[in-house]
């Protein structure tokens, strides 16, 4: 069974509020951590290559990632129509791996955990 993942900024709200349970505050806080360790690669990545920096884009990358961490597979979920961009943030999906491990809460009923990633790529002057 595959469970998807989008980011949902505002369920940080609930949290204060103690409206979520421990299930779903492990859940978000390991997909946000996910997300900030896959774009601080793609940084990284940004910042070697001069190519990118005259481009502006928005991708998004779908990656599957199994009960250890590893991305297993990566797609593009939308393009930012220009292929210099989404080969960017796809080569810097795939050296994030391996990520960190799912929380239990996970693990114990999904084979693959599905999460998209949004790459925004702004030119730099």
């Amino acid at each position: 069974m595959i469970r998807r993942f989008r980011p949902i900024w505002f369920l940080l709200a609930f949290i204060t509020a103690g409206c979520m349970s421990t299930q779903q505050y492990e859940e978000t806080t390991w997909v946000t951590t996910v997300m900030d360790h896959v774009r601080a690669q793609l940084l990284r990545g940004y910042e070697e290559n001069e190519a990118l920096k005259s481009h502006d884009g928005r991708v998004l990358v779908r990656i599957q990632v199994d009960r250890e961490g590893r991305i297993v597979q990566h797609a593009i979920e939308q393009s930012s129509g220009l292929a210099l961009l989404d080969e960017a943030a796809l080569k810097g999906t795939i050296q994030s791996s391996p990520l960190p491990k799912p929380p239990a809460s996970l693990k114990q009923d999904k084979d693959l955990i599905i999460i998209i990633v949004p790459v925004q790529y702004q030119q730099r002057l």
